[in-house]
């Protein structure tokens, strides 16, 4: 009997071990965020002409909380090596032939020769992503080269993570001209929205850009494109309420072009208003 009484203490000890051990992922995810389990990988988007972009970044990455974390650099691709025939939709191409021609663009949306190789860019890591071998691999954290790390990003963005629900494909953290609704109070869900300085893609979300891409090919700039798929329940995508990043591109851009004012609604995205 006394056996039996010593056996059942350490089984009971040993369940309140295992209890402890697991409790911190269990509240980690209801908010649909779990920084346990999950593993990631930290990359940064950078033109190969773009040095002293990089340069600047690096130190300014090197002096916040994301010190301890490596991140890879992936080169950008330059739109003038993209096949646009291969790549953007039929409806888009008349378009994009008139923006290389006038250098202007007369809606938000449109494509420029740096607009694709931008949107190529990002799509390489979201198919890099989606074929991902190694199961632990869950997420990726992508910085494009024009963002400044603050002292406390890292801590901002896991704090923002954990307040996701549970659906999320994407989070982004830098967002511009951010319409939509209130989620809580770190979260908004956008309707619309500019800007990937600093975001978060989850496998599934590379999955579904992947699977939109493919399937439709290239119409618009990576963030209008997104932006029309968020709307139209394709992707979830959330956002912060505030910048978790500063923006260091000086005004200097490798993918916008002027904005031609000739009467046409500018957010008109072909029928989707961004």
């Amino acid at each position: 009997m006394k056996h039996l009484f010593k056996v059942s203490i350490c089984i009971a000890f040993l369940l309140f071990i295992v209890f402890i051990a697991v409790l911190p992922n269990v509240l980690l995810t209801k908010e649909g965020f779990d920084q346990q389990r999950a593993t990631y990988k930290v990359y940064l988007i950078n033109l190969d002409k773009d040095k002293q972009r990089l340069k600047e970044f690096q130190e300014n990455y090197n002096h916040s909380d994301f010190i301890n974390i490596p991140f890879k650099r992936i080169p950008a691709i330059n739109g003038d090596n993209v096949d646009s025939d291969a790549w953007v939709s039929h409806h888009a191409k008349e378009d994009f032939q008139r923006n290389i021609t006038t250098g202007k663009k007369e809606k938000h949306h449109e494509l420029s020769k740096g607009g694709l190789g931008c949107f190529m860019s990002h799509y390489k890591l979201a198919k890099q992503l989606a074929e991902e071998k190694d199961p632990h691999i869950q997420y990726y954290i992508i910085f494009e080269d024009d963002s400044k790390c603050r002292e406390n990003t890292k801590a901002e963005l896991d704090e923002h993570m954990r307040h996701l629900p549970e659906n999320w494909d994407m989070f982004i953290g830098f967002p511009i001209r951010n319409e939509g609704s209130t989620v809580n109070n770190y979260i908004k869900k956008p309707s619309s929205f500019w800007g990937l300085g600093i975001y978060v893609l989850s496998k599934k979300g590379a999955e579904k850009l992947v699977k939109e891409v493919e399937n439709k090919k290239i119409d618009g700039q990576i963030d209008s494109f997104l932006s029309r798929m968020n709307q139209h329940g394709s992707i979830n995508i959330y956002s912060s309420h505030k910048n978790i990043i500063d923006d260091n591109s000086k005004n200097l851009t490798n993918i916008q072009i002027p904005l031609e004012s000739n009467g046409k609604d500018p957010f008109d995205y072909y029928g989707t208003p961004l």
